[in-house]
């Protein structure tokens, strides 16, 4: 359905709670990325409406099972180059990709704060009925980075974009690329 509008899927699966699904979009620009979302979003509460079912994207609708975030791979190309890659850098990152991440952990309360508009959307970060830092589940609940997948708040794999898991699943798509570009110069 989604090909059919437009809209590239990568890869789709189950994911830890009960009727979560995660669904990864094929990358393109921020404003095309943030139409597909909207357009994503709308198609998925349509097609459960018709299944007799409701699509929410709460960020953490149940206290027993993990939320849901909206993870943002992040790549800034010049020409066909991505200018955060650098072989033989340490972890493969330019200086560039190291000052990215950087701004991303030195804002990372002020982009929480935008990209987390709802309480539930803390629930998500901070979790269960302790309100403890990673009783959320997966969602990050320290500002850190790291080279593998986890609860850190950014990461790098080698050559793979950037990746920010703190956004909640309701964020604004328009609103959370402003957040990483508005400081550049």
């Amino acid at each position: 359905m989604l090909e059919g509008m437009g809209i590239s899927v990568e890869f789709s699966h189950h994911e830890g709670a009960p009727g979560q699904q995660e669904i990864d979009l094929r990358y393109a620009d921020a404003l095309t990325t943030a139409d597909n979302i909207m357009s994503f979003r709308l198609a998925m509460k349509e097609v459960a409406l018709e299944q007799g079912v409701y699509a929410s994207f709460m960020p953490k609708p149940f206290t027993e099972h993990p939320g849901s975030g909206m993870h943002t791979h992040m790549s800034l190309f010049e020409g066909d180059r991505n200018i955060f890659h650098e072989p033989g850098g340490e972890f493969q990152l330019s200086k560039l990709g190291r000052a990215f991440i950087a701004g991303l952990l030195r804002h990372a309360a002020e982009i929480t704060a935008v990209c987390n508009q709802w309480v539930n959307s803390y629930k998500r970060l901070w979790g269960g009925t302790l309100r403890i830092a990673g009783a959320g589940g997966e969602a990050p609940a320290y500002i850190c980075w790291g080279t593998t997948t986890g609860r850190r708040w950014s990461g790098s794999r080698c050559t793979s974009p950037r990746r920010a898991t703190r956004p909640g699943s309701s964020s604004a798509p328009l609103t959370r690329p402003a957040t990483r570009i508005w400081r550049s110069r």
